[in-house]
């Protein structure tokens, strides 16, 4: 995941907004912390990262319920957040199977999808976060 500066929950000076910014960057840290977990192959590691994810999952789901977000980008959020779910049901059901091997794979791109869709949460041309807080 690229180093991120700035988000779209950016503090602008309220309680709420400082709130945002703090899940925000829980969230890139949950993802990263889940991308280095699975660069291993151990099962524990496996299970620690699918939970880290669905952790994830709830913070992007509060990010969106957020009164600092504008609705296209609460809707998007929302999006890699249900991309996420079915990325963990999926892995959750190869376990099952004890198709192991399988479920770190689809983990592994379900954490790729975040570092893309987060990066294009960020770079959306409609999200003026630079403006609003220099």
């Amino acid at each position: 995941m690229s180093a991120r500066q700035s988000s779209p929950c950016e503090p602008a000076g309220s309680d709420g907004d400082l709130d945002a910014a703090a899940t925000w960057r829980a969230v890139q840290e949950h993802v990263v912390r889940a991308s280095e977990l699975l660069a291993g192959e151990q099962t524990a590691e496996t299970e620690e990262a699918s939970q880290t994810l669905t952790v994830v999952e709830d913070l992007l789901a509060g990010l969106a319920r957020g009164a600092s977000l504008e609705g296209h980008q609460a809707r998007r959020m929302l999006a890699l957040r249900d991309e996420l779910g079915g990325h963990l049901l999926a892995a959750a059901a190869l376990e099952v199977i004890e198709q192991s091997d399988l479920a770190v794979g689809v983990l592994r791109r379900a954490t790729l999808a975040l570092d893309v869709g987060l990066d294009e949460l960020e770079t959306d041309e409609q999200i003026s976060v630079g403006s609003a807080t220099s």
